[in-house]
């Protein structure tokens, strides 16, 4: 049956800065159960290596600022998978590896990872010539890592009706373009891929001529 306990204040607060999405304060706390009972004595052995770049202290700073981050996950098979971790409730009093374990990685175990690395993402700056959020958007989706998507990411356009409906952006990547890079991102023969009218950032599609 359940049972009831009583927490202060403080430790509520605690609790909710490591809340993820909806998380209600039972799912927090036995996240918090599951990352200490992986990172026991009996769960050590090989565990995944974490590399935080530049170092931790400063991926740490920079993620509270930022607020997003590039996780490239490194897998037992041989692959890899890139993704992105939104980090908005990420304060400077929350436990930067228990997020992670009880995140990210939980369950690290079935999922084949064998080490992750991290990296804070750019923010977007309110230029016309900036396309920072666009090329973050682009790796969230094909996961690439954004430098790759920096150096093989050509250009946009909207595909519409006859009428000017908008119906999807067609991206289109560098002949250069790894063959394994494609088939992650799922390109076509002509290294283009649709994307959703959502991926672009702060643009109408209506508006677009």
């Amino acid at each position: 049956m359940p049972v009831t306990i009583s927490i202060s204040d403080d430790v509520y607060r605690r609790l909710e800065g490591l809340a993820v999405g909806f998380d209600t304060p039972e799912r927090v706390i036995e996240r918090l159960l599951d990352s200490v009972e992986e990172s026991g004595p009996k769960s050590s052995d090989g565990k995944p290596s974490l590399t935080f770049v530049p170092n931790e202290a400063s991926f740490k700073n920079e993620l509270i600022a930022r607020k997003r981050a590039q996780v490239v996950l490194y897998l037992k098979n041989g692959e890899r998978d890139v993704i992105h971790w939104n980090a908005s409730r990420f304060q400077p009093s929350s436990n930067l590896r228990a997020n992670l374990w009880s995140g990210i990685l939980r369950n690290w175990k079935d999922k084949g990872i064998t080490s992750a690395e991290l990296s804070a993402l750019p923010q977007g700056h309110n230029h016309l010539d900036d396309n920072t959020d666009l090329l973050v958007a682009i790796a969230g989706e094909v996961h690439w890592t954004l430098e790759e998507v920096e150096q093989y990411f050509v250009e946009y356009d909207m595909v519409s009706s006859d009428d000017g409906h908008p119906y999807y952006y067609l991206a289109t990547f560098s002949d250069e373009t790894p063959d394994e890079l494609k088939k992650i991102a799922g390109l076509n023969s002509s290294n283009q891929l649709h994307l959703d009218l959502n991926i672009v950032p702060d643009e109408d599609p209506g508006e677009i001529e």
